[in-house]
């Protein structure tokens, strides 16, 4: 971890409280196409980003689906300190 990286995390933490916690990002969704065995396909693919109430780290929720009935979600913690960082640089 660069020193950077501490300072971001340590920010992160120290302003958890007062500035993240119980609040939710806008979802984003991405829709694609492409080919699969049935034809072609539209896939619509929504993330919903919140901060839990319960300790420190980002929920992401994630969701797939087409339009060939294909449905699957997943709901995921991060908690650690590298997938924080990750998720600051690409979302935040």
């Amino acid at each position: 971890m660069t020193d950077d990286e501490g300072l971001t995390l340590s920010r992160f933490v120290d302003q958890y409280d007062e500035r993240y916690r119980g609040t939710s990002f806008p979802p984003r969704t991405t829709t694609h196409s492409g080919w699969g065995s049935d034809g072609k396909y539209i896939a619509t693919e929504p993330y919903a980003n919140s901060f839990p109430t319960e300790k420190a780290g980002i929920r992401q929720a994630y969701e797939y689906s087409d339009d060939n009935g294909v449905h699957r979600s997943t709901v995921t913690d991060i908690t650690d300190a590298r997938g924080v960082l990750n998720w600051l640089r690409d979302w935040h």
